[in-house]
């Protein structure tokens, strides 16, 4: 297992998330210090697996990308996971940010904090705390949904606060070893 310790700057956190993404091993980055993101973090696309831990008492990661301490248009969503074994422990997410696409149709904003595509996430002693999920402005757009967290067909686990999910159809939320909600299947036409 490869480990990057000291991790206490966004820049350093971008180069460790570029490495693990791209080594084929299993890795742990340890964040030592708050970051605030100044832009959008890589999708994580760990094969193997990925234990993002902070060491510390509250450690903080912010996608409050403007700097204006206010959850608003500049702002960032913190994780994107696209595939893999992730578990996330001892972090506070905050102030992460998805904005919804604008024109016809619209888009989405899924998971300010955290949208999980596919893959096994574990989320142990980790707070959600005034992050936003903002549908986009054109047709049918939809409204507000999934600011801590956005799945599309992993499974989150949580064990400890704050875990809070946006669904969908076949995904599950675990908190401590137990299922507390499973989306029904779509029906098959």
């Amino acid at each position: 297992m490869a480990v990057i310790d000291n991790v206490d700057t966004f820049e350093k956190l971008l180069a460790a998330i570029n490495s693990t993404n791209s080594n084929g091993q299993a890795d742990e980055i340890r964040i030592t210090q708050s970051i605030v993101l100044t832009s959008a973090l890589p999708f994580i696309r760990e094969d193997v697996s990925l234990t993002i831990r902070g060491i510390g008492e509250g450690i903080t990661l912010s996608g409050d990308a403007n700097g204006n301490g206010i959850n608003d248009e500049g702002d960032v969503r913190i994780f994107f996971i696209e595939s893999g074994q992730i578990t996330l422990e001892n972090l506070i997410l905050t102030n992460g940010r998805a904005q919804g696409g604008d024109g016809a149709g619209g888009g989405a904003g899924l998971g300010g904090a955290l949208l999980i595509y596919n893959g096994d996430v574990t989320v142990t002693n980790v707070t959600f705390s005034n992050n936003q999920a903002i549908g986009g402005n054109g047709l049918a757009g939809a409204g507000r949904g999934g600011g801590g967290m956005g799945g599309a067909g992993g499974i989150a686990s949580a064990a400890g606060r704050g875990a809070a999910a946006a669904l969908a159809p076949g995904a599950t939320v675990v908190q401590t070893g137990r299922a507390v909600k499973k989306a029904p299947e779509p029906a098959v036409p």
